[in-house]
C-alpha cells in the first residue's frame, strides 16, 4: 500500500521501486499494482533486500526518497546501503524504527 500511496503523489515521470523478499507476497502485490491507476510508476523487485540494494548500488541507481519498512533486525544494514543509494539532498524514512527500543525500555 505504501508503494501505491507514494506513486500517487509523484509527478507523471516519477518511479517507485519496491523490494519484496517473499515471492508469494510479490505475486499478490503485483496484482494490486496492476489494478491501480499508477501501475506504470511502480517497479517491484523480488529478492532479499540487502542483495537487491547492493545490485542497485553497482548499477549506479539513485533515489530522492527511501522508505525502509522491513525486518527490524536488519534496519542498520538497510540504512547503510540506503546512504549509498540516496541522492545528495535525499530523504530516508524508517517505519517503526524505535519500536524495538521502546519495547525494550518497557520490559526493564
Amino acid at each position: 500500500m505504501s508503494a501505491i500511496a507514494l506513486a500517487e503523489g509523484m509527478p507523471a515521470d516519477g518511479k517507485v521501486v519496491t523490494l519484496e523478499s517473499s515471492e508469494k507476497i510479490a505475486v499478490v502485490a503485483q496484482q494490486i499494482f496492476d489494478a491501480s491507476s499508477v501501475k506504470s510508476k511502480i517497479d517491484l523487485k523480488v529478492g532479499q533486500a540487502a542483495e537487491t540494494m547492493k545490485e542497485m548500488i553497482k548499477n549506479g541507481e539513485k533515489f530522492d526518497l527511501i522508505f525502509i519498512d522491513a525486518d527490524k533486525e536488519n534496519y542498520i544494514e538497510y540504512y547503510e546501503l540506503s546512504l549509498q543509494l540516496l541522492e545528495s539532498n535525499g530523504i530516508i524514512l524508517a517505519d517503526n524504527s524505535l519500536c524495538a527500543f521502546y519495547m525494550t525500555k518497557i520490559k526493564m
